[in-house]
């Protein structure tokens, strides 16, 4: 069931999840503060697979506040085919771009990844590729690296006894890196803690310092548009 939406900042960011929104949210606070209101894909639609974005720029399109938006940052997983699923936000934009209806015709098309795209008339778009537009993930992968960077040798050992042990070799790096987290909480002794909740309720075991460059490009994208 799609949760009501009603935009209340001046620029956007859309992401793949409700995850993704906390640890967004959490990269935000300080200087970007108040400046960008981040939606999950879930909260816009209830379709998955390859046509999750065309349905969620649809669904902006059709939110009180959307004409206020200064700029739109879309935050995707490379998952396991980086080029295959940057292709796919762009395809969404640029089909909602080609479409007669005026008012469908909002957003800049973005071409390549970790770039801020201008057309005229229309929306600052960039698109930003996590963890990287050349690498296998997904925001888990940043995490869960930027955590284990900073963790005691005693927690980082235990966490390497667990992968190497475990049959991870079927699994997709996303869900390799799911693991890795899993193992890193045990590790910290919160076994108990529900995945959904992790962010929120085990922030002291994770590190976001690998997601400097995202933020970076945030507050880039702001000092663009207001000049």
């Amino acid at each position: 069931m799609k949760d009501t939406v009603t935009i209340n900042r001046e620029y956007l960011i859309l992401c793949e999840g409700k995850r993704d929104k906390v640890v967004l949210e959490t990269l935000l606070e300080g200087q970007l503060n108040g400046t960008y209101q981040v939606v999950p894909l879930d909260q816009l639609n209830e379709t998955g697979g390859n046509s999750r974005w065309s349905h969620a720029l649809l669904g902006l399109l059709g939110i009180t506040g959307i004409s206020k938006v200064s700029g739109l940052v879309v935050i995707a997983d490379s998952e396991d085919n980086p080029d295959q699923s940057f292709r796919q936000v762009h395809d969404a934009f640029a089909n909602l771009a080609s479409d007669p209806e005026e008012s469908n015709q909002r957003f800049s098309i973005p071409h390549e990844p970790q770039r801020i795209y201008v057309d005229t008339d229309r929306v600052p778009v960039g698109v930003w590729m996590v963890p990287a537009p050349n690498r296998l993930g997904s925001m888990e992968t940043l995490v869960v690296e930027g955590s284990l960077e900073v963790a005691p040798d005693s927690i980082r050992t235990c966490v390497q006894e667990f992968i190497d042990c475990s049959n991870l070799d079927a699994m997709t790096e996303s869900n390799k890196d799911k693991c890795r987290v899993r193992a890193l909480l045990i590790a910290y002794g919160k076994c108990e803690t529900s995945f959904s909740r992790i962010w929120r309720e085990c922030s002291e075991q994770f590190s976001l310092a690998g997601l400097g460059p995202i933020k970076t490009f945030l507050e880039s994208l702001v000092a663009d548009t207001r000049g």
